[in-house]
């Protein structure tokens, strides 16, 4: 039984702390997640054959100039990304940033020529990572959402409090 009631006291606890931790992330004036800890970066090497499930992305590609990139399917599931990694028909380069909670990861792909030093890699998809931080959405606090309503929020009356 004091098992019991020290556990439910710890879980109190931590409830407490996470919830002074929320009305931290609430009351902040700027998002909470900076892109650029959330991103990843890999260099995916040449395969061949390539599996047939990457036709399409095979295709974008081709369509594509080197470093220019691809925005791939959200829909495609873990295990298809994680095949990617194995590799393409041609070198490239997969950037992936994650949201956070379960919204999902959004994955950039672009070609990098074969012959290329990693140096050469690195500045000219430094380029790259720059334009796709341009096409990641930034998620609000409460704060700055009752901020803009505030200053706003008389422009649009019709809009919901």
């Amino acid at each position: 039984m004091e098992r019991l009631a020290k556990s439910l006291h710890d879980y109190a606890s931590y409830l407490r702390d996470q919830n002074k931790k929320m009305k931290l992330v609430h009351c902040s004036r700027s998002p909470i997640r900076s892109i650029s800890e959330s991103i990843t970066v890999q260099v995916i090497p040449v395969c061949s054959p390539t599996p047939i499930m990457f036709n399409d992305l095979e295709i974008a590609l081709s369509h594509k100039n080197v470093f220019e990139y691809v925005l791939a399917d959200p829909r495609k599931k873990y295990e298809y990304l994680k095949l990617l990694s194995s590799g393409l028909s041609v070198r490239t380069v997969k950037l992936t940033y994650s949201h956070g909670n379960n919204i999902g990861n959004l994955n950039f792909i672009w070609k990098i020529p074969i012959k290329a030093s990693e140096k050469d890699i690195l500045s000219q998809s430094q380029q790259v990572i720059e334009t796709c931080k341009q096409e990641i959405p930034t998620f609000h606090t409460r704060f700055m959402r009752k901020t803009l309503y505030s200053k706003y929020g008389c422009v649009a009356p019709s809009m919901k409090r």
